[in-house]
């Protein structure tokens, strides 16, 4: 018996040196992705030199042998280095397209319940000038799957309002609801971004949809339109009377 004992337990030690072994090596990869998806998705901003030094960071080989969080951090990557590949090119020519549409893909294949992969998956499929409609299951997805998470609305939101003629009505009234979650966390600059850009053409609707919000969280929002010269143009609900009676 104690032979036996022996023996198991020098077997468990060189099991756990070869998985230590084979592990290592794309722990060591995966490491300096994740802090380059967490500066990402802190909104940093990049120069075309530290993006380069991230883009050089990425395996050559497919990402499928990643970790879940490995892919996930790849997929976050690949998609920022597209976006500036879109900044000067037309999506059809961007070199980028395929490489983020595998690493998400392979992303949401290992994490099925990652909101921020599906939006990706969304957006990506507009990037081939696919018809809205088809992709508004991956939309419903991302909004099942992450409701109420502060940092994924704030990328959700202008995507879904670009959409919001053509988005049937319980995703409507998400999307909506869902600027009225970002007023109330305090993301005014944010939300008012997005009123002045995709959600324009919907502005009274996401005007009405603060109306159940705090006074303290509706004036708060009124001074970020104020500070993008918009407070001619849009008023708060409950608010109406601001322009005669000033803060």
């Amino acid at each position: 018996m104690i032979a036996l004992a022996r023996s198991l337990t020098i077997a468990a030690g060189i099991c756990a040196i070869l998985w230590s072994v084979s592990v290592f090596p794309v722990f060591r990869l995966e490491s300096p992705l994740s802090d380059a998806e967490q500066r990402i998705l802190s909104v940093e901003t990049f120069n075309d030199a530290q993006l380069d030094a991230i883009k050089g960071q990425l395996p050559q080989s497919p990402d499928e042998h990643f970790s879940v969080s490995g892919s996930i951090s790849s997929a976050v990557i690949r998609l920022r280095l597209l976006e500036r590949e879109l900044q000067s090119a037309q999506a059809t020519d961007a070199p980028g397209l395929p490489a983020a549409e595998r690493a998400v893909q392979d992303a949401l294949a290992k994490s099925p319940t990652n909101s921020y992969m599906w939006l990706a998956e969304y957006w990506l499929k507009h990037r081939r000038d696919e018809p809205v409609s088809d992709g508004l299951q991956l939309l419903d997805l991302s909004y099942r799957t992450g409701p109420n998470e502060g940092w994924i609305a704030q990328r959700r939101s202008p995507v879904a309002l670009s959409a919001f003629a053509s988005l049937p009505k319980e995703l409507a009234q998400r999307s909506l609801s869902e600027f009225a979650g970002l007023v109330r966390s305090g993301l005014d600059a944010d939300a008012a971004n997005i009123l002045a850009g995709p959600g324009w053409p919907v502005r009274e609707q996401l005007l009405r949809g603060l109306a159940q919000l705090d006074e303290s969280d509706r004036r708060r929002f009124a001074h970020a339109l104020e500070a993008k010269d918009l407070e001619e143009d849009v008023v708060v609900p409950g608010l109406e009377d601001r322009r005669r009676h000033p803060d």
